[in-house]
């Protein structure tokens, strides 16, 4: 599970506070201890990592820059490959499943910060899960953010969310509760639609504008005044699909999408900046790759498909309107998506982002001005590195 909490203060000013509690600090730990919101029951490996300390299961560890604690990841029965058996307990989060207005009995699990005062929270931080679904615990760079001498933020006006997409995998292996929204394999990423429970048809998208929806009620969280859409790999997939997906609503000026390291784009015109090869010369643009080619392999999600076809100008104007923030690793040379239509908006995770990069900027109107790219050196595709840098948590 995992690493995923740079995104707490990315995208956005940081928030005036006081010094960090001790608890969160390296220095009260000798390693391996259970962390702050521990209970019995706890997924395992949510123990207390150090710098220099190793890594946890997920490869992870804490950053030099960081002073604060690395909470581990938790353990989980089963895989991403053959599904998971159970959803885990995680450390300072409570799972809650949200209802899904208009679609039956059918909710969405997510996992969101156990203790905190709905009353004093200003900004909600969505973690989107890579390929691992691995959002479920996205604290720690929120902790490292808080301890920023420069510029720290409130860790008591920050909420942390993150859904739970569950595939046909999960559903098989018996993580999935009996109305618990899942997906074909992982294409909850482009917006795809549900294949459960029973006939459930909804988009991940539909979904998540729910749960937006839940914590800008007003009732329930008075003080909200942004909410973040952030991942990276396939989490940072959904998140720029998303950004194009979302239909203008109220709230909109609130949002904010962070993209890290996407395995691939959802192109915005019909030129790519490598070679495009005969086999896929006529779906190269269809979805998710572009939007602007109907192609039988590569269908629109349902719910998009009218507006997709019809109105992809319309799409493309709303979404340079918005507020995006895209972190590229400058070692991220991995080739990730081999589809022919990912390699023709580059070789690597990094050509893909400098290609989009430049196509924004080529476009009519430039760069659009609340869109903003930044390049990290000596990152690779890392999620907790790309995350936690100081510069993504400054954004």
């Amino acid at each position: 599970m995992a690493r995923h909490a740079a995104l707490a203060a990315a995208l956005l000013p940081a928030l005036a506070v006081a010094a960090i509690d001790s608890q969160w600090l390296q220095s009260s730990y000798s390693g391996g201890e259970n962390p702050p919101g521990w209970q019995e029951g706890d997924a395992l490996n949510q123990t207390v990592y150090l710098t220099g300390g190793g890594d946890d299961i997920a490869g992870a560890t804490q950053l030099e820059h960081c002073p604060t604690i690395f909470i581990g990841s938790a353990a989980v029965d089963g895989g991403s490959d053959e599904g998971w058996q159970a959803l885990p307990n995680v450390t300072g989060f409570d799972l809650q499943r949200l209802p899904l207005k208009g679609y039956g009995d059918a909710v969405l699990p997510y996992y969101v910060e156990r203790g905190k005062d709905a009353s004093n929270i200003k900004r909600v931080v969505f973690a989107q899960p890579g390929k691992p679904r691995d959002a479920c615990l996205i604290r720690n760079s929120l902790i490292c953010a808080a301890a920023n001498d420069t510029n720290p933020v409130n860790m008591d006006e920050i909420l942390l969310a993150a859904p739970v997409w569950l595939n046909d995998y999960d559903a098989k292996a018996g993580a999935a509760g009996p109305n618990d929204v899942y997906f074909k394999s992982s294409r909850w990423f482009e917006g795809g639609m549900s294949v459960g429970p029973n006939d459930t048809d909804i988009s991940s998208v539909t979904a998540m504008d729910l749960l937006v929806s839940h914590f800008l009620d007003t009732s329930a969280y008075p003080a909200v005044t942004q909410l973040v859409t952030a991942g990276h790999s396939m989490g940072a997939q959904f998140a720029q699909r998303y950004a194009l997906m979302r239909d203008a609503q109220d709230g909109d000026d609130m949002m904010r999408y962070w993209v890290g390291n996407p395995g691939s784009f959802a192109w915005l015109t019909d030129t790519r900046p490598k070679a495009i090869n005969d086999s896929c010369a006529d779906s190269y643009n269809s979805w998710p790759y572009g939007g602007q080619t109907t192609h039988a392999l590569h269908p629109f999600p349902t719910t998009y498909k009218k507006e997709f076809n019809r109105k992809w100008d319309d799409v493309v104007k709303r979404y340079r309107a918005r507020y995006m923030r895209h972190a590229q690793g400058l070692a991220d040379n991995g080739a990730g998506d081999t589809h022919c239509e990912a390699q023709s908006q580059g070789a690597t995770h990094l050509e893909r982002g400098q290609g989009f990069d430049s196509m924004l900027q080529g476009m009519d109107g430039g760069m659009p001005g609340r869109t903003k790219f930044d390049y990290l050196p000596d990152v690779s595709h890392q999620d907790y590195p790309m995350m936690a840098a100081v510069i993504s948590q400054y954004r």
